[in-house]
């Protein structure tokens, strides 16, 4: 920032947005997209749940390469944003912000996405061992105590895993 002088302010930092790490989110969600929908032609069993009768050995090829760098990315970018955050508020805004747009979003999502996957698991589950009535048993299952005994992140393993290195930067700043 100029100052009325037109000299320089060294005083006060400069927090302006940063328009390429917008970009560079945006096109590694993008990528996220495309990787999730080639996840379905992976010949490696676990990648996925369901699976299209034309697997590829060129999916699990680019499932792996996407996965090498997509996710890294992610987590400098937040490291980098965080430590401006920090920068910016201090501790207690960086702990409100980041309980705020990152543990609240994975807490209440976890309670909608848990017991859907969980469902259609278990009605995918009836359907191919044929059982009389799968959707009657997916929604038991869902709804068990068993079932939310084994409660985890699933799809939110990584805003798990972003709060965990949130709450570290926090504790040893």
């Amino acid at each position: 920032r100029i100052n009325q002088a037109g000299c320089m302010n060294t005083a006060t930092p400069s927090f302006e947005r940063y328009h390429s790490i917008d970009s560079l989110r945006a096109v590694m969600m993008m990528l996220g997209v495309l990787l999730h929908i080639v996840c379905g032609y992976a010949t490696v069993r676990d990648v996925w749940w369901f699976k299209d009768a034309a697997t590829s050995r060129v999916a699990d090829i680019f499932v792996l390469f996407l996965h090498l760098f997509r996710l890294p990315v992610f987590f400098v970018m937040a490291g980098f944003l965080g430590a401006l955050l920090y920068t910016k508020r201090r501790w207690k805004g960086f702990v409100t912000n980041r309980a705020s747009r990152i543990l609240l979003p994975m807490l209440v999502f976890q309670l909608v996405l848990f017991p859907t996957l969980e469902g259609i698991s278990g009605f995918e589950w009836a359907v191919s061992h044929n059982e009389a009535k799968p959707l009657i048993g997916a929604l038991d299952w869902a709804t068990s105590a068993r079932c939310w005994m084994r409660i985890h992140p699933m799809h939110l393993w990584f805003l798990e895993y972003l709060a965990i290195t949130c709450a570290i930067a926090a504790l040893t700043a």
